[in-house]
């Protein structure tokens, strides 16, 4: 018999529009993805307009979406999983809702990793950080990694015990959200799409060196969850 996850008591390390995320309780390696109320994909299907409720359900929930694009990547591609893409095990059930499982990304102290947005907007983009985002670009290059989304709050940086990045990993936006999301990975499409993301992330991170830059911050929560930046009052 499989027992259900109790997470009751705990406070998600990270929260996001429509899912949450906690450490397990009994095993501090893996992370549990988790719809909020009423973010669920049934709840959203019910509340789409004819004739979007007939579609698959992983349509309107993250959880599956990710899994599903997940377990149809190319295996050349599962091959990129110690290097920029978390291992993903299943949908579990926990006392809040089903939870996607996978992979925890940490630091060398086992501490939870910060995004790359939050790395960069707390110490900007050293030679060493830019290194290791063209490196994350290379391999998406490489293997033609079609992602939906790969800003850099969708990006966890691992970081040793100096502060410098010792892995980029996507996190989340693995999900395509479209029916018929293996047309996004006919070669030649999918060279295009990377490229276009590639572009995007560079963009990205221009951007929030930039914030940095002009004294702006990450701020948490009490729970230490990075919520957004703000700037900085000394400025």
């Amino acid at each position: 018999m499989i027992r259900m996850i109790v997470l009751k008591s705990l406070h998600p390390f990270s929260r996001g529009a429509r899912r949450e995320c906690y450490v397990h309780p009994n095993d501090p390696h893996i992370c549990l993805k988790i719809a909020l109320p009423g973010q669920d994909g049934t709840n959203q299907r019910r509340a789409a307009k004819f004739p979007k409720r007939y579609l698959p359900l992983r349509l309107f929930d993250e959880n599956l979406d990710d899994l599903y694009a997940y377990q149809n990547l190319s295996k050349p591609t599962l091959k990129l999983n110690r290097l920029v893409l978390p291992q993903v095990h299943g949908i579990v059930e926990t006392d809040r809702g089903p939870a996607l499982s996978m992979e925890l990304i940490t630091n060398s102290d086992g501490t939870v990793a910060p995004s790359l947005k939050e790395h960069i907007l707390r110490n900007g983009v050293s030679e060493k950080t830019q290194k290791a985002v063209d490196e994350l670009k290379t391999l998406c290059t490489q293997f033609n990694l079609v992602l939906k989304d790969t800003k850099p709050n969708n990006i966890a940086a691992a970081l040793d015990e100096d502060g410098d990045i010792t892995r980029l990993a996507f996190i989340d936006g693995f999900g395509l959200g479209k029916l018929f999301s293996f047309y996004d990975r006919i070669p030649f499409r999918a060279k295009r799409i990377v490229a276009r993301n590639n572009k995007r992330l560079d963009s990205r991170v221009s951007h929030f060196a930039q914030l940095h830059a002009e004294g702006r911050t990450c701020e948490a929560n009490s729970n230490g969850m990075s919520l957004n930046y703000e700037i900085n009052p000394s400025s």
